[in-house]
């Protein structure tokens, strides 16, 4: 009913759903009147009806509303707070310590609140910065990038280029070749049966013939420009022949850069358009690492001087807390001598807080203290860390203790202990037993116990018991009257079974517990 994990197991056999209910009185509450009507709801009375389906449907409903599973923890952590023997394991745990000291002294601290606030603005920038790629491998990828781009674009390289430079290798490459060639071409120009002697033969023809006949004049002409052309041709291909020269340098020249382009292509793509289109998509995600630098230099200018705040707070918080340890270690004390534990020593022992250099490894919204509960159950005996040397029953009166002075700050109304009486009988039972009468005049004390000194010291009783009925069993809680509640305090006491004298001790017993209940103021 008060939130706490459903289990299909809880469901009898045979059934297909169970179904819970608690009512909570709150009109004389006036926090909790004021938050329910900021929530829409009415009423002096709260009524939390659970059901668990054997599909495992879960459906919670609060004055007919229906609720969230989380939402029905916030608002019950408002109504009541359960000790159990199981808390004990946690309260051993030095880390849940600070929880408690906090909770007794700094409930309304505004340098706590500062200091969380600004937890939240520190956690955010480091999101922000582990986001924005600033990364030792983003850096390695950038210093890549960086020597690529500088590669591709020194080498310049174009198709164009590349065309122009085979052509060059072709030409030096085969430069014997075409001298050879070439020179046998110029020799069928010359001599007496060369092409331009008869091409002046030609030509000579065609100018008797039009001294004759003018109609073969246009072919003369045509001829004279061949033979022009023809003359111009055979002193070109002798400039030509006279240019071929191997140039070993300019060939080692276009080597080295066919080479540099090969390897650019080989690294790269493949092709240059291809390395030209990865140029360009480096080029982006260079200039987007860049910008996330940029970025990350920002936040981190910003996150040193929110770690200067936070170690600040820290410090603060730190000398308020350890302010508030010193009432805390009183309270605890007090309680613990009215729990038969007066020779108890309790101190609040705080780890040296961390330099600022070491702010980022030790920061919580807390801030950066490091604290752990010690005592000492005997006089004369040191202090030693609460776990070590703590007894179950002596356990059981330090969280009664804890939990005294927590609810009174968390302003809860209804406490619930849960057999907390492990450990302890005889007279430190009574010391607990007066305890519960104290706080239940400002609080609802529910307790389960078998201690008869607890049980005496009740306003109202309730006998919880199991029957068996048709080959199925039932649980029954009973309240009990007065007669009933004597004759359970005499059955705790064992002595239900002695006679009249055992029935008067446990009549004396109550008697007792409703005259220290009167005087109480």
């Amino acid at each position: 009913a008060l939130g706490s994990k459903g289990d299909r197991g809880f469901i009898r056999s045979g059934e297909d759903f169970m179904s819970v209910e608690a009512v909570f009185d709150i009109s004389g509450d006036n926090f909790m009147q004021s938050y329910f009507k900021e929530n829409g709801i009415d009423g002096e009375l709260l009524i939390i009806c659970r059901t668990l389906n054997k599909d495992g449907k879960n459906t919670i409903n609060l004055n007919g509303r229906t609720l969230t599973l989380s939402m029905l923890r916030e608002i019950t952590s408002r109504l009541v707070d359960i000790y159990s023997q199981s808390e004990h394991i946690s309260l051993l745990k030095p880390s849940t310590h600070i929880g408690l000291l906090d909770g007794f002294g700094l409930k309304d601290c505004k340098e706590k609140e500062q200091l969380e606030s600004c937890y939240v603005q520190y956690k955010k920038i480091e999101a922000e910065l582990n986001s924005s790629g600033a990364n030792d491998e983003k850096q390695r990828l950038a210093e890549l990038y960086a020597f690529q781009i500088e590669e591709i674009e020194k080498t310049a390289a174009s198709e164009e280029e590349e065309q122009e430079l085979i052509k060059i290798k072709n030409r030096l490459s085969n430069i014997e070749k075409i001298s050879l060639t070439a020179g046998e071409a110029s020799q069928l120009f010359d001599g007496e049966y060369g092409l331009l002697s008869i091409a002046a033969k030609i030509k000579s023809s065609f100018a008797q013939c039009s001294r004759y006949d003018e109609g073969i004049l246009p072919l003369t002409e045509r001829f004279e420009s061949l033979y022009l052309d023809i003359d111009d041709i055979n002193n070109e291909l002798s400039d030509y022949i006279f240019s071929l020269e191997y140039d070993g340098a300019e060939a080692e020249r276009v080597d080295k850069r066919l080479d540099e382009i090969k390897s650019l292509k080989r690294k790269y793509g493949g092709t240059l358009e291809k390395v030209q289109e990865y140029l360009q998509k480096i080029k982006t995600e260079y200039n987007e690492i860049e910008s996330s630098r940029e970025k990350a230099d920002i936040l981190n200018k910003q996150k040193t001087e929110i770690l200067r705040q936070l170690y600040n707070l820290s410090v603060k918080v730190s000398e308020i807390r350890k302010r508030a340890a010193k009432d805390f270690e009183e309270s605890i004390l007090s309680i613990l001598s009215d729990l038969s534990m007066g020779g108890c020593t309790f101190k609040v022992m705080f780890d040296k807080l961390p330099d600022f250099d070491d702010t980022n490894r030790h920061i919580t919204s807390g801030g950066m203290d490091k604290l752990e509960f010690y005592i000492s159950t005997n006089k004369g005996e040191p202090l030693k860390p609460l776990a070590k040397i703590i007894s179950g029953g002596e356990m059981s009166r330090f969280m009664l203790a804890i939990k005294s002075i927590i609810s009174d700050i968390d302003d809860i109304d209804t406490l619930i202990f849960d057999e907390i009486d492990s450990g302890i009988s005889g007279f430190t039972a009574t010391a607990v037993a007066k305890k519960f009468a104290e706080l239940a005049k400002k609080r609802q004390i529910i307790a389960i116990t078998h201690l008869p000194q607890i049980a005496a010291m009740a306003d109202s009783s309730f006998l919880i018991e199991k029957r068996e009925e048709g080959g199925k069993a039932f649980t029954y809680i009973n309240k009990l009257d007065k007669q009933g509640a004597g004759k359970e305090v005499s059955r705790l006491i064992g002595a239900a079974d002695i006679g009249e004298f055992g029935k008067m001790h446990a009549k004396e017993m109550i008697l007792w517990s409703e005259s220290y209940k009167k005087s109480l103021k």
